[in-house]
């Protein structure tokens, strides 16, 4: 019996951090939201590992590099939106956007991001604040601007992150979100 205590102490002391802080976010987030999540994050990393490169990271970097130099279309070209995908991550959009709605000169309804600072989103990112400084930056930087565009996050990615943060899964997921959800759910300009 002291055995078997002893080994799920030990089990549990050896999570790694990052696994505790996932299932906190999928804990916090729901299933309704997580699982779209997931998918969304597993198909940002299946388009990644088309880049060239040789490590995740640097698969990553070179992913991120059009549309951090503002080339969108390239950037856009890389993604397919699979009905499938798109209609699993509908839900993921309103939940983590609010959208604000004007009208152009030719009076059609154009839809953009106004913020993200009280969405589900980032309400169960600053929970997480014990995990890793990079997400309670994130926050603390959605928050104080009331978001940013994926532009901002790639060239951010590209310039800022070491390898290891590339790897994190909650930072995948919030890249997923920043430069994968706003191209699926809508075309660029």
């Amino acid at each position: 019996m002291i055995r078997y205590f002893l080994l799920i102490i030990i089990m549990s002391a050896c999570s790694p951090p990052n696994e505790d802080c996932l299932e906190k976010l999928n804990s916090e987030l729901g299933s309704k939201y997580s699982e779209p999540l997931d998918e969304l994050t597993h198909e940002f990393e299946r388009i990644v590992m088309k880049s060239d490169g040789s490590s995740f990271p640097d698969k990553c970097r070179n992913f991120l590099k059009p549309l951090a130099s503002g080339k969108d279309q390239e950037f856009f070209s890389k993604i397919v939106k699979r009905e499938e995908l798109v209609n699993a991550v509908s839900g993921l959009d309103t939940m983590i956007f609010k959208y604000e709605y004007y009208k152009t000169d030719s009076l059609s309804t154009k839809k953009y991001i106004s913020n993200k600072w009280n969405s589900n989103f980032i309400k169960a990112l600053s929970t997480l604040t014990e995990c890793d400084e990079l997400i309670s930056g994130y926050v603390e930087t959605i928050v104080e601007t009331g978001g940013i565009g994926p532009v901002l996050v790639a060239n951010g990615a590209i310039v800022n992150y070491s390898d290891e943060e590339f790897n994190n899964p909650i930072v995948k997921r919030i890249l997923a979100v920043e430069v994968l959800l706003p191209y699926l759910t809508y075309s660029p300009d």
